[in-house]
């Protein structure tokens, strides 16, 4: 999941992050300067990417993915290593 989470496009990622925190397409569209049509969009080219058919199973692979990200960084700092790359939510 972590993999196709990196292909989506910073603007997918943006609308992805927003939606999984139950804000409407009209929010998301008016914080981003976007109309509703290009938010939903890019919610489909989020869910195809993702290979999701849903709301609900996007949010949960989004859920599935910010853990494996919790848990890969607390292994990381517990090493002494240094986080990098794409900042997931959690």
């Amino acid at each position: 999941m972590m993999g196709r989470l990196a292909q989506l496009t910073a603007r997918e990622g943006d609308v992805l992050t927003r939606l999984v925190a139950g804000t409407s397409t009209r929010a998301i569209a008016a914080d981003l300067g976007l109309s509703a049509k290009t938010v939903e969009c890019h919610r489909s080219g989020s869910m195809e990417t993702l290979g999701c058919s849903g709301l609900f199973e996007l949010g949960r692979a989004w859920e599935a993915a910010a853990g494996s990200n919790r848990e890969a960084t607390a292994t990381q700092m517990a090493s002494g290593r240094k986080t990098a790359g794409r900042t997931m939510p959690g």
